[in-house]
């Protein structure tokens, strides 16, 4: 699969190229989602380990420097990221970051806690995540995610798990995770509910049949 990928992507470049529009021309490589492969017993992708929530994201075309950048990376920065690097802008505010300066070497990446993920509702019976949601926070170094449906709610199932914290501080830690999203999803939290107020904000807003963005 990825000797064809590449294969692929070549023939597009070469067409390009004989084109005489290389010079014009900005190509984006990237995916809606990463594959487990194997890793950690898991096929496909839905999971929120590394493997699956990591997608590529290689730029290339005048005026983009060849270089690895690290910075964290939502899927809603896409839209406002390739305008601006065909030098637009959105008409109207929308969700997540234009990263174009970024990528051409000419500004700094944005100051944030880190990224939301998100998998809504599987609607094949017998498959993973059948009637399930879970939701996660990623930061530079954590990721702190919760699990649940419909009918019970959400509740911690990632880090920390049973109440194991693996480090010193970590307490400290977890509380950041669970409190970051709170910016981004503003509703108030039901009493009794389990999974952290940030989270079940995530869960009150699919109840409602709203559609998040950057879903698995």
């Amino acid at each position: 699969m990825i000797e064809n990928l590449d294969a692929k992507v070549g023939k597009i470049m070469d067409a390009i190229e004989s084109q005489g529009l290389a010079d014009r021309t900005i190509t984006v490589l990237l995916s809606d989602h990463g594959e487990m492969a194997g890793a950690h017993g898991s096929w496909a992708k839905v999971q929120p380990y590394e493997e699956s929530i990591g997608i590529p994201l290689i730029v290339a075309g005048p005026g983009v420097p060849a270089a690895r950048l690290d910075p964290l990376v939502s899927t809603k920065d896409l839209f406002p990221t390739l305008l601006g690097l065909m030098g637009l802008a959105p008409r109207a505010s929308v969700p997540g970051c234009d990263l174009a300066p970024v990528i051409r070497g000419s500004g700094s990446a944005p100051e944030r806690p880190g990224v939301m993920l998100e998998m809504v509702w599987e609607q094949v019976p017998g498959a993973k995540f059948h009637r399930q949601i879970w939701r996660g926070f990623r930061s530079r170094r954590y990721k702190y995610t919760v699990i649940g449906d419909l009918e019970s709610g959400l509740r911690p199932w990632q880090w920390p798990r049973h109440g194991w914290v693996p480090f010193p501080g970590g307490n400290d830690a977890v509380s950041f995770h669970r409190a970051c999203p709170a910016s981004v999803l503003p509703a108030s939290r039901p009493s009794g509910s389990e999974g952290g107020p940030a989270m079940t904000r995530a869960f009150q807003s699919t109840r409602r049949g709203s559609a998040p963005s950057g879903t698995a």
